[in-house]
């Protein structure tokens, strides 16, 4: 119990010097630096926040599954492109409600929480503090829905023109996906998406050598 104890009190403290390097409180003014510690500590976590990311994930990848589950585009098929449909529609929803959850539990409506945040993310993953990278993620939020819009309106994901930016699209989406969940995840869903990634890039160059073969 001893030894426990003691790494629990070692741990806090080094997380407490950690916490002070980054705030920078101010001694001349007692007030500014408290509220400056306090809003620079680490969010809380929620299960929700971490739910809506992960399902919207899964979602992600059975859309694809979908997607590539016939070499043929016609009106037979139909029924599995709405269904990819249906599940990235899914998952955008899902990525928009997670966003939501997250300011208002986490960040408590705070966007410099969120700057701070995104900041202290990757600096312990990446080794440097990149704040702007939250602005990425509205990006990738926005071009995520406009994305999906595109697959509605002509039903087939793979019909998508130009060709050269639907796939640019999809690269980017699959990139922000993975770095979320193989980089700076950790638990079961990084294990649940290198699988789903293993899987959905073998079904892709199977549908690749079938749709070849089939001219």
């Amino acid at each position: 119990m001893m030894p426990l104890r003691l790494m629990k009190r070692i741990t806090s403290f080094l997380n407490t010097r950690r916490i002070s390097r980054f705030a920078k409180p101010s001694l001349s003014n007692p007030l500014q630096s408290c509220l400056s510690s306090h809003r620079r500590s680490p969010p809380q976590t929620s299960l929700l926040v971490d739910l809506t990311a992960d399902v919207a994930i899964v979602a992600y990848g059975i859309a694809w599954w979908f997607a590539l589950s016939t070499k043929r585009a016609g009106n037979k098929h139909a029924g599995r492109f709405n269904a990819s449909n249906a599940w990235y529609s899914t998952s955008v929803l899902l990525m928009f409600v997670h966003v939501g959850v997250a300011y208002a539990i986490a960040h408590r409506w705070s966007h410099r929480a969120a700057m701070e945040h995104a900041a202290i993310e990757t600096r312990e993953t990446l080794g440097f503090e990149f704040a702007p990278g939250l602005y990425v993620n509205f990006v990738f939020l926005l071009v995520f829905l406009i994305d999906t819009i595109w697959r509605w309106r002509v039903k087939n994901p793979r019909l998508r023109n130009p060709a050269k930016l639907a796939c640019a699209i999809d690269g980017s989406i699959a990139f922000i996906f993975l770095m979320a969940t193989l980089v700076f995840e950790e638990g079961p869903i990084r294990l649940v998406s290198a699988i789903g990634t293993i899987v959905i890039a073998f079904r892709y160059f199977r549908w690749k050598k079938r749709t070849d073969e089939g001219g």
